[in-house]
């Protein structure tokens, strides 16, 4: 499919900016052109994050803030932050606007962050988007007052919040109180001759160890996350985890949570895989009490149980909270992912979980660490109005940038 050129819209305020045709910096600063292999028609109004990419000499604004800056049809200049992630740069991109090119700018405004972190009991680090509350990650301990004591565990995601306020994340639900928020988990992890169950938190579980990463700017806040596995009669250090989750601010219609996973053995191998029969383990999300919902992959809406079949994406879409509107949670799996697609475990009950490795064994190798990429799409509406299709094939294809060839002008 020939490229087309991508268009652009301000998803912050727009700031206006008096380049002069023809100054130095119009002429000194990469160029580049939007393109992408989809209908910039389906996808009005959602934000997706996309790569800047940079040479060494267009770094030479070490410390200041970076712009991309583009014209609209009437000729205005206008800017889209620039944030750094690691080694990366990354923007937001939309299909509302219009616009052939932009370029790269060192920009005089300051570039304000929109996120936030803020501890909570010692034990939650929430993020925040201005007042309104996105996350938290539970890195300390967790059991509420009349749970079993072996329930207690750590290292998942909870709450999650929708674009409104609502919670649409659910925590120790009493019909499987080892269903936690947004977690990864297996139920079968071999090691030696021994096989143990952090799914249900029996011999082995999940242990903060430090922050790697807590940075906020305009674009996104970033959190990075070290935790081992470890066996609980021993005390020893399995497998050696790594996650990035990464937030973007909340569009018209979802907002995106970028999830991160990298997973490498210690000392031996360790064999992980899910429930012997129906295979369910893996990246998981456990609903929050609710009034009507559907369930809805690529293959359509799901009103049974189903136990791996594979889709690209599921949704969970449900009237949260006091029931007067719908929204939903998408898991996108990233095509780079062993298996890919891999099948669901899905349950009107409630639960959302993409079945890596189902009922097979993969193997951890110490050396050889494995990369397992998700996203989530926090969405207002059911999966049509949602744009759940729109917002998963942007994350398989997205849109890039390309070097247009010129410097500067309009």
């Amino acid at each position: 499919m020939p490229h087309r050129v991508f268009p652009i819209l301000i998803l912050q305020s727009l700031l206006l900016i008096g380049f002069l045709p023809g100054s130095e910096a119009d002429t000194a600063s990469p160029c580049f052109r939007v393109v992408s292999d989809l209908e910039p028609a389906d996808y009005l109004s959602l934000e997706i994050p996309v790569q800047v990419p940079l040479k060494p000499e267009s770094m030479q604004a070490e410390g200041k803030p970076m712009a991309l800056v583009y014209s609209w049809p009437e000729g205005k200049l206008y800017t889209r932050p620039v944030q750094k992630v690691g080694d990366r740069w990354i923007a937001l991109l939309t299909g509302e606007a219009f616009a052939r090119e932009c370029r790269l700018e060192a920009v005089p405004q300051s570039a304000e962050s929109r996120f936030r972190f803020e501890d909570r009991n010692g034990t939650t680090l929430d993020i925040f988007e201005g007042e309104n509350p996105v996350l938290g990650y539970n890195y300390g301990d967790i059991l509420p007052e009349g749970v079993p004591e072996d329930r207690r565990r750590s290292c998942y995601v909870h709450p999650i919040m929708g674009l409104d306020g609502e919670t649409v994340s659910g925590d120790f639900p009493k019909d499987h109180y080892h269903h936690r928020g947004l977690f990864w988990a297996w139920q079968r992890v071999t090691i030696g001759d021994k096989t143990y169950d952090p799914w249900t938190l029996a011999g082995m579980k999940s242990r903060f160890e430090k922050w790697e990463i807590r940075e906020t700017g305009p674009v996104c806040a970033v959190l990075g996350i070290r935790t081992g596995w470890y066996i609980l009669e021993s005390g020893v250090k399995a497998v050696d985890e790594r996650a990035q989750i990464t937030v973007y601010p909340a569009g018209k219609v979802g907002r995106i949570v970028d999830v991160d996973l990298t997973l490498e053995a210690l000392g031996q191998p360790a064999r992980i895989a899910g429930e012997i029969k129906k295979g369910y383990s893996g990246f998981n999300f456990r609903a929050a009490p609710r009034l009507e919902q559907v369930i809805t992959t690529v293959n359509g809406v799901v009103s049974e149980n189903s136990n791996m079949v594979p889709s690209p994406w599921g949704d969970f879409s449900a009237q949260f909270g006091n029931g007067e509107r719908w929204s939903g949670v998408s898991i996108f799996q990233n095509e780079k992912n062993p298996l890919f697609p891999s099948g669901w475990c899905l349950r009107p009950y409630g639960f959302l979980g993409v079945d890596f490795p189902g009922t097979e064994f993969f193997e951890l190798k110490p050396g050889e660490p494995v990369h397992l990429g998700y996203r989530i799409w926090i969405h207002r509406g059911q999966t049509e109005p949602g744009k759940v299709s729109a917002a998963c094939a942007a994350y398989l294809s997205p849109p890039r940038l390309e070097p247009s060839g010129s410097t500067g002008g309009k």
